[in-house]
């Protein structure tokens, strides 16, 4: 064979390979379900950053592995950029939409996003942005001093400078920055460094605040979950199938050291919001044990002690048990749909105020106009938006009321805030041409009685802006004149805790359960320098009607009920047991 028939055959089968190669990328679609990703992970959904946990119940971890395998070094620009192949690759090819499950470090919960549709525009926003950041310098990974010191200007000039509840408690902030400039000058990991502005900003109470991109690092976990029934605290397993010990389901001591020793250090990295919401968080940072026991100065073992206590507090039982490897997941509990119950009662289920929470208001509530009462059980719901307040209150209010003023807010003066920077809220102040007549008297009414527990200063702030609940114009709602008990806990938070104060002294309205977190923020994030951290501050401060800010506060239910310790593990809800009974008369 000539040389030049060799060489035409070798660029034949070159070309046969790169239009091989060539078909087979084109195959998969250029689609994405959110804005934006980076590398926690981290994605954008609607403008919100949120770290990933899992698409279509497959878990992040287990495709970060699968890419890594397949692809090499390149592994994390594929599941940027092509994740309908990786996901194809690995036997899981997406439909039109899919099933997001993400981690909000504002609200510290688990989201889920049903039905996320997968399209083009947002993959182009992530290649864009991709290039985008590629032609930026990088991001620091090492603590030099002086990067770290101008990161820290950056969160001082934003706690300073934009922070709405920046002077909301007693906290003291001056000394906290100079100490931490002197640990910078001292010499500080760049991880230590955020945990340490996490620190900061948890002086406040701005339930929102945080630093996301700080890594809490811990070898081992508790090996159960803890949640709070009154001033005791309840262990079980993380698949909620039992406690750990039957007939001992109160948790006293890990280590031999007392929960509350236990939460009172954890606190540290928490906001000093309400009561309920700092036990809340601290249970939640409790799982990363290591870190913890850091944190108190105790060794860290492959096993942890644990003292159980039974319903009579005398009676304790004490076990060694196996650290754990991974953090348990709570996720939303109770779980269940919204329907009909026993007695013509109506069940409404709204796990999240997100856009599936108006389509379940709107489903539903034609399903129960016959029923003789209504459960909206809003527990562990982490907040969204307001619109499911609209919606429920539409059908709730009679034709013939009167508007509805139940919060008021102000935003703290910056440039890039502007004159409608409350909008977004459906608030607006007293001379906005958004309100009706009817509107306008409701928000006179209102402001005439309003008294503030906190007096804004005045060279700080913006005028007063209020929400005003009037129903929707829309031909599905009819009015609901039967009675509602809605269900809360202290897991209720952000939008929920407005959701329960826009329903909060309505006719036939009875909120039953526990105080939610309380948190009001309208938060925003800002870049610190060329560290990977980013700050989420609230930009508004927020008020209830009786003057208490939500951040510090929450919702207080006019029916305080405990769950049982069972409640946890799928046994007797008797919330939901109480509330029944009420909507009967009995």
């Amino acid at each position: 064979m000539t040389f030049r028939r060799l060489s035409s055959l070798l660029l034949a089968a070159l070309m046969l390979g790169i239009c091989a190669q060539s078909a087979s990328a084109q195959k998969y679609p250029k689609l994405a379900p959110y804005e934006e990703i980076r590398w926690n992970p981290e994605v954008q959904i609607d403008g919100t950053w949120y770290i990933l946990r899992s698409i279509d119940e497959l878990p992040v971890v287990e495709m970060v592995a699968f890419a890594k395998r397949q692809y090499g070094p390149r592994w994390e620009k594929r599941i940027s950029e092509d994740l309908v192949q990786v996901l194809t690759e690995m036997g899981r090819a997406p439909g039109e939409t899919v099933r997001l499950v993400v981690y909000d470090w504002g609200t510290g919960q688990e989201e889920t996003f049903d039905d996320v549709a997968l399209t083009a525009k947002n993959r182009r926003s992530i290649l864009d942005s991709r290039r985008t950041e590629e032609s930026k310098p990088a991001a620091i990974s090492t603590a030099q001093p002086q990067d770290l010191r101008r990161a820290l200007d950056d969160f001082r000039a934003a706690l300073d400078g934009r922070w709405s509840y920046r002077h909301a408690n007693r906290a003291d902030f001056v000394t906290a920055f100079s100490d931490l400039h002197q640990k910078v000058d001292s010499g500080i990991s760049i991880n230590e460094f955020g945990i340490e502005l996490q620190k900061i900003v948890s002086l406040g109470i701005d339930g929102h605040a945080g630093v996301s991109g700080i890594d809490l690092p811990s070898e081992g976990y508790l090996p159960f979950l803890v949640e709070p029934v009154g001033d005791r605290f309840v262990a079980f397993k993380p698949d909620r199938s039992g406690f750990l010990v039957d007939g001992f389901p109160y948790l006293t001591k890990i280590d031999g050291k007392e929960v509350s020793d236990w939460c009172e250090v954890a606190s540290s990295l928490e906001p000093k919001g309400s009561p309920q919401f700092v036990r809340r968080h601290c249970l939640r940072n409790l799982r990363a044990l290591d870190f913890v026991r850091g944190l108190m100065s105790l060794p860290t073992e492959d096993v942890v002690e644990v003292e159980l206590a039974a319903e009579e507090h005398a009676n304790r039982k004490t076990l060694m048990l196996p650290v754990a490897k991974r953090s348990p997941t709570y996720g939303k509990w109770p779980r269940g749909d919204s329907r009909h119950l026993d007695g013509k009662i109506g069940y409404l289920r709204l796990s999240a105020m997100d856009e599936n929470a108006v389509e379940e208001i709107r489903e539903w509530m034609p399903k129960f106009r016959d029923t003789v009462g209504l459960v909206v059980d809003v527990r562990d719901n982490g907040g969204g938006s307001r619109e499911a307040l609209r919606w429920l209150y539409s059908y709730l209010a009679s034709p013939d009321d009167p508007p509805r003023a139940f919060t008021a807010a102000a935003y703290r003066l910056h440039e890039e805030h502007q004159d409608d920077h409350l909008a977004q809220r459906f608030m607006y102040s007293v001379d906005s041409k958004e309100w009706t007549e009817s509107e306008r008297r409701a928000v006179a009414r209102f402001a005439r009685t309003f008294r503030p527990e906190w007096d804004l200063p005045e060279d700080q702030f913006s005028d007063w802006h209020y929400m005003v609940l009037s129903r929707l114009a829309d031909p599905r709602i009819y009015h609901y004149p039967r009675p509602v008990v809605v269900l809360m806990n202290a897991k209720c938070f952000s939008a929920t805790d407005i959701f329960l104060a826009g329903l909060k002294g309505m006719e036939n309205v009875t909120l039953l359960g526990t105080s939610s977190g309380g948190g009001s923020a309208l938060s925003q994030r800002v870049g610190l320098g060329a560290t990977p951290f980013r700050l989420r501050i609230g930009s508004m401060a927020s008020f209830q009607s009786n003057g208490k800010l939500f951040d510090g506060n929450g919702v207080p239910p006019d029916v305080e009920v405990e769950p049982v310790p069972i409640y946890y593990i799928g046994g007797e809800d008797n919330a939901l047991e109480e509330a029944v009974e009420r909507l009967h008369g009995r």
